[in-house]
């Protein structure tokens, strides 16, 4: 196969002048004519909302998330509250192992050792828990 070198530009800036190509002067396959129109497909996609979460339960974090209520079918941010949970007691043990018990409590008192409790601010219904451990 020989290649022929780039079109010329004719003048500085302008794009080459490519030659033209008849569509009619190539050799028709078999089974196919010779002016072949693609066909256009029409599809209907139906999007519908899932009834449930992935796996049939809802993973619970420590920040709020919103959802449909169970108990009363309000669409809600869940509310959140810490309590104490075994993560803390477990990290007060640690620190007190190490010599510093006179510091061990201050593990009781972080918010982010803590468990968090998911209420329904409409019916105050616990609707999960997030544990730490």
């Amino acid at each position: 196969m020989s290649q022929s070198p780039p079109p010329a530009y004719t003048e500085k800036g302008q794009a080459p002048a490519y030659p033209s190509v008849n569509p009619e002067s190539f050799p028709s396959q078999p089974g196919y004519p010779q002016s072949y129109q693609p066909q256009v497909q029409q599809s209907v996609v139906v999007v519908q909302q899932p009834t449930g979460y992935p796996g049939g339960v809802l993973k619970f974090g420590r920040y709020p998330v919103q959802i449909r209520c169970p108990q009363c079918q309000a669409d809600i941010v869940t509310g959140t509250r810490v309590e104490l949970g075994t993560f803390a007691w477990c990290m007060c043990v640690l620190i007190a192992c190490f010599w510093l018990w006179p510091f061990c409590f201050i593990a009781l008192c972080i918010d982010s050792l803590k468990d968090v409790i998911h209420t329904c601010p409409n019916c105050k219904k616990e609707l999960g828990r997030y544990k730490r451990m």
